[in-house]
Formats: structure tokens, C-alpha cells, sequence
């Protein structure tokens, strides 16, 4: 039988004739009656099927990390999740929509002042012996880092101090990592932490180290 109509019939549903009926074709090599895009003289498309019969899948059309874009569509890393055409590109060194850029329109003062307004969201029993002046200093390093590099970004007639200016940010920055990583380095908040609330570390580490790794882009 060839249901769809593509000319290729269905194996598991043939006859015995002089000659085929209506709805029957001499071919029996269709492994998708129902679908007339599929059979043996179809070209293979990016559609994750099988789509000319020959029982292979081309490796490129896999979705190994299960995030809605295969390969052969522009996933350009199926093993992360986090990184396809779909996503939105973030300051972190990395081309996470695979468009062949990296950083592209990264606004490093603005995300230093997300990582400093996510820092005085925190509550107070969020820091060490809950102390406000934790916060209090993290955010003053913060404002000072985020001046320092939107005066970089108006040096770019003056590379030499632009770079020490992107420098000294990433110096700052790093500092104030150091008081807000011990959850990520040892799962818990280690002696040095100013933040001492795991949940508090997750919001603010990884922004830190987005900054980082995108001021290092910079001073390469």
C-alpha cells in the first residue's frame, strides 16, 4: 500500500496481484507510510529523522543536550544545554548563541552595577555575623569598579591606560570574588566570606565571574 502517496509503499502492507489496485504501487521500500516527505528518494533534511530510508540518522542532526537545536540547525556545543541559536549572548567569554561572536554588546558597568544592586538586595543575615557593613563595603567596591570601567571604555584613544583602568577591575573584581566563592569552591562558605549563605553566593558568584572572564577578553 502506499498511503501517502510519495510512491513508495508499506511493507507491512502488501498484495498479491496481476496488476496493483488503487492505493497500491509495486514498491515496498517506505519506512514512513504515513509521511510523503519520507521514503528512498527523499533528501535527508535537519529534522532529526530518518528521511530517505536508509536507516541512519546523520550524527549532525542529534540533539545531544536536549536544548531544542541539533547541529546541522547552529548549535555550535550539543553538549551544554546553555549554549544554542536561541539563547542570549552573556558576558562570559563564550559564544553562547553561536553566531560566531563572543561578547557581543557586553555592557561590563552595567553588569557591574547588576552585581552590586543584587548585593544590597541581600539582607543583612545574609553576611558574616550578620553585619550590614559587609554589604556596605562590597558595595563601594562595586561602584568603584563600575566607574573604573566605564572610564575604560572612554580611553579607547588611550589603549595603555584603558588596559591598566580594565586591569585594576579585574583586580577589584576578583577581590570581592574571593569574599563570595567559598559555596562553589567547597560547598560551603569558607573563613574569608563575607557572604555566608550558599543561596546568596549562587546570585552574585557567577555574575563575578562573567565580569572577570570578560575583562580578560578585553586586556588580551
Amino acid at each position: 500500500a502506499d498511503a501517502d502517496g510519495d510512491t513508495y509503499g508499506n511493507p507491512a502492507a502488501s498484495i498479491q496481484a496481476c496488476s496493483a489496485p488503487v492505493g497500491y504501487v509495486a514498491d515496498n521500500t517506505d519506512c514512513d507510510d504515513s509521511n510523503p516527505a519520507v521514503n528512498p528518494g527523499a533528501a535527508e533534511v535537519c529534522d532529526g529523522a530518518d528521511n530517505n530510508c536508509d536507516g541512519v540518522i546523520p550524527p549532525d542532526e542529534a540533539d545531544s543536550d536536549s536544548d531544542g537545536f541539533m547541529v546541522c540547525a547552529g548549535d555550535c556545543d550539543d553538549t551544554n544545554p546553555a549554549i544554542n541559536p536561541g539563547v542570549a549572548d552573556i558576558c562570559d567569554g563564550i559564544d553562547n548563541n553561536c553566531n560566531g561572536q563572543v561578547n557581543e554588546d557586553c555592557d561590563l558597568p552595567a553588569l557591574a552595577e547588576n552585581i552590586r544592586t543584587t548585593i544590597i538586595a541581600l539582607p543583612c543575615t545574609d553576611f558574616k555575623k550578620n553585619r550590614c557593613r559587609f554589604r556596605t563595603i562590597l558595595n563601594k567596591k562595586m561602584l568603584a569598579i563600575k566607574y573604573a570601567l566605564m572610564a575604560a571604555e572612554r580611553l579607547s584613544y588611550k589603549p595603555n591606560k584603558q588596559r591598566r583602568l580594565y586591569r585594576w577591575a579585574k583586580r577589584k573584581s576578583q577581590k570581592v570574588l574571593n569574599k563570595t566563592d567559598g559555596c562553589h569552591n567547597n560547598g560551603v562558605p569558607d573563613a574569608k566570606d563575607w557572604i555566608d549563605e550558599c543561596a546568596a553566593q549562587a546570585q552574585v558568584d557567577p555574575l563575578l565571574r562573567q565580569l572577570i572572564a570578560a575583562i580578560d577578553l578585553l586586556d588580551d
